[in-house]
């Protein structure tokens, strides 16, 4: 099934540098006092595949490339070229578990990235949206 064809509603939550949601987005999720922010890619939270965070994540480096990455990939996503692994749930699990081995235990580190690293995983994942719409085509 197409991502666009179950996204109803759709909810993009920008980051800032607070954890916490609004009152209205809460009900969905809360990372307030959260130790650990299952979510693959720093982004896609395995339980709603229709809430897609962008820049949830605290580079050792400048965010705005990285956020761009993600924003390209949400957007691919979104028009159906990009598929979320059927192991999403998986996934995020296996990428709070890397953040525990790689950052001290710490609030402030449950959302920290390698850069570089990071960012070849956003672009690997980018390239096979890439490749799934140029092979529809």
């Amino acid at each position: 099934m197409a991502a666009r064809e179950r996204m109803i509603p759709l909810w993009l939550l920008l980051a800032t540098r607070s954890l916490s949601l609004s009152s209205t987005k809460r009900w969905l999720v809360n990372y307030e006092e959260a130790n650990r922010i299952p979510l693959y890619l720093r982004m896609f939270h395995p339980d709603y595949p229709s809430l897609i965070f962008i820049g949830l994540f605290q580079p050792q480096g400048a965010i705005w490339p990285l956020s761009d990455a993600q924003a390209q990939l949400a957007a691919a996503y979104i028009a159906g070229s990009y598929q979320l692994p059927a192991n999403l749930a998986e996934l995020a699990a296996a990428d709070s578990d890397q953040i525990e081995k790689e950052f001290a235990s710490s609030k402030r580190h449950t959302i920290e990235v390698h850069y570089h690293p990071f960012l070849r995983r956003l672009l690997k994942e980018l390239g096979k949206a890439k490749n799934r719409q140029t092979a529809k085509v």
